[in-house]
């Protein structure tokens, strides 16, 4: 690093940035410092830039080539990403990008293979794995046998009015984009699975190209995780954690889908047997809280001289059951297994 905090380089200027990527740097300025920041969209750089008080960087190559900055910080749509990915990384720089880390398996795979080669730091922003439900939960299954968890998110869209063209034009859509977070979740929490059964809902919606919905089972040793994932007109808006024990429930309302990019708190209900169920609103919010976890677990990383557990690696296991949940649904809901290959 050339200083004791490591230097950021954003590249990357719309909505996620300002809500998500620059509190996740001011939760994290004793690590790390903002040190320019780069969009394609000149309004959209300087207006950033400006209220971050950093410089508004008029070339990519500039910031690459900047030896003030130590890590790239992507946040651009995913098919503009490798070529981004592949730039820091042969100009020295860490990475932290977004998800996916490529649309398709093999392109993620030279990603990982690049950043190895360069002997750099290469992670996923996969950072659901701290959003406020989820660390709840995990305190919650502490000590506690999980017999069976569910996600479910239903956020209906009539038309893909509204939506930016790269997402209502992708061939994939709520699976590659949106389940896959429950995927990278369930794995986070309960280890690898050893099988998936799979359905799509068909690719209806006006003006999306891609699948409307996606249904499936996940199982692991011991469990199964069943995740509903819908933008399908199917009842009312819910996003939600359920999960049982023998002699317990737990149930998180996801308050990120309230108001995307700027959520609502996550509320927490466990009913355990023996006592009255308890309600609690978090303090945090999925949308910044979980993106400061996140960075502040990847600049921890590259100081000890580790690879995070959000690394390119471990996401590329994420991107195989991904794959694993459209392959099934090719199959009208057929098991892809995968022991050990995961």
């Amino acid at each position: 690093m050339s200083s004791p905090r490591l230097g950021v380089g954003l590249v990357g200027a719309g909505e996620i940035a300002r809500a998500g990527h620059l509190p996740a740097y001011g939760a994290n300025q004793q690590t790390v410092e903002l040190r320019g920041v780069f969009d394609v969209v000149s309004s959209k750089r300087e207006t950033l830039a400006e209220s971050a008080g950093v410089p508004a960087v008029e070339e990519i190559e500039h910031l690459l080539e900047d030896p003030a900055i130590d890590l790239v910080d992507i946040a651009v749509p995913p098919k503009a990403q490798p070529d981004i990915v592949v730039a820091a990384l042969e100009s020295g720089k860490h990475v932290l990008a977004q998800k996916p880390l490529a649309v398709d398996l093999q392109t993620a795979a030279e990603l990982v293979a690049l950043a190895e080669a360069r002997g750099r730091v290469l992670a996923v922003n996969q950072q659901m794995r701290w959003a406020p439900a989820i660390l709840e939960f995990q305190r919650f299954a502490d000590g506690r046998s999980v017999e069976w968890a569910s996600f479910d998110l239903v956020w209906p869209i009539e038309r893909g009015e509204g939506l930016p063209r790269w997402l209502a034009d992708a061939p994939r859509f709520v699976g590659l984009f949106n389940s896959i977070h429950f995927l990278d979740t369930s794995r986070w929490l309960f280890g690898e699975p050893r099988e998936v059964r799979a359905w799509m809902g068909p690719a209806d919606i006006p003006g999306i190209a891609g699948e409307a919905a996606l249904y499936a089972i996940v199982g692991f040793d011991g469990l199964s995780v069943i995740i509903r994932d819908s933008r399908r007109l199917e009842g009312r808006h819910t996003a939600s954690l359920r999960a049982a024990t023998s002699d317990s429930l737990f149930f998180a309302h996801l308050g990120i889908w309230d108001a995307y990019p700027d959520p609502s708190p996550d509320s927490v209900v466990e009913a355990v047997a023996g006592s009255a169920p308890k309600l609690a609103r978090t303090p945090a919010s999925w949308v910044p809280d979980a993106f400061s976890r996140s960075l502040g677990e990847v600049v921890e990383a590259i100081g000890a001289g580790r690879q995070p557990v959000v690394s390119g690696q471990d996401n590329l296991k994420t991107l195989r059951l991904v794959d694993a949940c459209y392959e099934s649904a090719e199959r009208h809901g057929r098991p892809v297994s995968f022991p050990g290959q995961l």
